[in-house]
């Protein structure tokens, strides 16, 4: 049984191109989305905040006062929920947890600060 391939018939017509050129838009860029902030601002990633991790201290120190509602802290790597009934709080430049980490966990806190 032979298993015969056609080829494709040649078309006159070349083709277009198709590929779309980018275009930044307002939402392309990364401060965008925290609207209405005064710039400019800058951005701390990972920051291992001061304090001792020791089970029994609730405050730990930035290295400056975050943008409010741009912080995202991170305790052995599961985010935590700012509030007065949830896990921290944050007051100028400390971070004040509701229950104080333990000694071997892993804080970390990543924010926008105004220049």
């Amino acid at each position: 049984m032979a298993i015969s391939f056609q080829e494709p018939e040649a078309t006159s017509r070349p083709r277009k191109n198709t590929k779309k050129k980018f275009t930044p838009t307002k939402t392309s860029f990364k401060q965008d989305h925290l609207p209405n902030l005064p710039f400019p601002k800058d951005e701390i990633s990972r920051e291992i905040p001061r304090g001792d991790l020791n089970g029994f201290n609730p405050l730990f120190h930035l290295s400056h006062t975050p943008i409010e509602g741009s912080e995202h802290v991170y305790l052995n790597g599961l985010l935590q929920e700012s509030g007065n009934e949830s896990d921290y709080i944050i007051e100028k430049s400390i971070i004040i947890f509701h229950n104080p980490p333990e000694k071997d966990f892993k804080l970390r806190c990543t924010y926008y600060y105004n220049l």
